[in-house]
């Protein structure tokens, strides 16, 4: 028999300990675990801003594949996004010249009652000037502000990847954990692939992925509905094209802005926001029944003509319910090889317009991480746990002051005195630039 004293004893103990707690701790020393094989669900702008970091950061990634359960990445479907510290992200990505040949530069929100009283007025650029921490988003002059269309960024990302590989049609069914710690994805045209080091679940406020693994957590829905209508051919005057603006009746909420396109064309897009039921969600509809009913709800709440003439020239219009994830404990299931990315792990009401923003910039965050596990400086549990502490709490943050400001916006009734209150008094106190400054700053490490 061995004889081991108290020392040794403990120590055994402590190390048997450590390796039951991190499994990548077996062969810490000896040999980590590299992540050399990725595969990303989803290939919204997320998923691609992840591929693209990993191949400018030379991330030592060997092999990236993205996986998009749509047949194709179709241009001219969806809306408009707002652009800040993800733009800042992008450019240093490289993509400064690909995104400034079409993204409409934002200059200006003005916000206005029905009855045409100025609430609040937001110069952007000389916002970001005035904040010292704002230096990522300024350049030469220029501000990294602006509104584009989803569908020409997502292709300028694709466009722009270079080994990384996206394969359509993949609606995943099953995320398996193999044996030796690798992922394994089942997709439901009998495909199956194996031997992932990491999978990186971008797939939505759906977060299949998530759920698949046994996280449960479903979407909340916020009690608002948004009204979509694009105008595929800006009919703004030049003058409005860089402004926002906002417009506000009795529980209602509308918006109306200019976004760059594909080959530098500019689209409107209007947004209305009232509050309904989740059980509002009329699957019959078409894109002319959420016209009519939009054209009613603009005409009831006296909305001004510039609202009244992009919905009637509208080239089409979709209708959705505000969903959002209270902030997870985890963004990784288990201690297994998949981690959540974008809305999937922090899905947000779209009120301060940072969505996509925030997915842009966990992609960096994340793939600036994995670089470090394949460095022999962190572990990937280190990684991983890196990643979240970095992102969460920016993320968390203004998962809540958009819901907040959701709730305040569409305040029905005489309440709505309290909103137009609200936000002349903040506009007046510099509160309103001061939060609409801080969502933009990129939080990557």
């Amino acid at each position: 028999t061995m004889h081991h004293s108290p020392l040794s004893r403990a120590l055994l103990l402590v190390s048997i300990f450590i390796i039951a707690e991190h499994p990548d701790a077996a062969q810490m020393g000896r040999n980590p675990p590299k992540l050399r094989r990725v595969a990303v669900v989803g290939a919204g702008l997320g998923g691609l801003s992840f591929a693209k970091s990993l191949e400018v950061l030379k991330s030592h990634v060997d092999e990236v594949t993205i996986f998009e359960r749509r047949e194709a990445l179709q241009p001219e479907i969806g809306g408009g996004v707002q652009l800040s510290g993800g733009a800042a992200v992008l450019e240093s990505l490289g993509l400064s010249r690909e995104l400034r040949s079409f993204a409409n530069p934002l200059e200006r929100v003005v916000s206005r009652t029905v009855e045409e009283a100025k609430l609040l007025e937001l110069d952007i650029p000389a916002a970001l000037r005035r904040r010292k921490d704002a230096e990522a988003l300024v350049d030469k002059g220029t501000t990294r502000a602006y509104a584009v269309m989803r569908d020409a960024l997502q292709l300028m990302l694709r466009d722009s990847l270079g080994s990384s590989r996206v394969e359509l049609g993949k609606e995943l069914i099953a995320v398996d954990t193999e044996a030796d710690g690798t992922v394994c994805l089942s997709f439901a045209d009998g495909e199956v692939h194996t031997g992932f080091d990491l999978v990186v679940a971008a797939d939505g406020i759906g977060a299949n992925a998530m759920r698949m693994m046994g996280g449960e957590r479903t979407a909340i829905y916020s009690g608002k509905r948004i009204q979509f209508g694009v105008v595929a051919k800006s009919r703004r005057p030049e003058s409005s094209r860089r402004s926002f603006h906002q417009w506000f009746s009795k529980g209602v909420y509308g918006l109306c802005g200019t976004y760059g396109g594909r080959g530098g064309s500019q689209s409107d897009m209007i947004a209305l926001v009232y509050r309904g039921d989740s059980a509002d969600e009329n699957p019959d509809w078409d894109a002319n029944n959420v016209q009519q009913d939009c054209l009613a709800r603009l005409r009831e709440n006296n909305m001004p003509k510039e609202m009244l003439d992009l919905a009637a020239n509208a080239d089409r219009f979709f209708e959705l319910g505000v969903y959002f994830h209270l902030p997870r404990l985890t963004w990784r299931p288990g201690k297994s090889r998949v981690v959540l990315l974008g809305d999937a792990a922090h899905a947000m009401p779209p009120f301060l317009g940072q969505g996509a923003n925030q997915a842009i910039q966990d992609a960096y965050c994340l793939a600036s991480e994995i670089k470090k596990v394949n460095e022999d400086v962190l572990s990937v549990d280190e990684a991983l746990l890196q990643y979240e502490s970095i992102r969460k709490p920016p993320t968390a943050e203004l998962l809540l002051k958009s819901a907040f400001l959701g709730e305040v916006e569409t305040l029905p009734g005489e309440l709505s005195r309290l909103r137009n209150a609200f936000f002349a008094v903040t506009g007046r106190l510099g509160i309103a630039e001061r939060v609409f400054v801080d969502g933009t700053l990129p939080r990557i490490s």
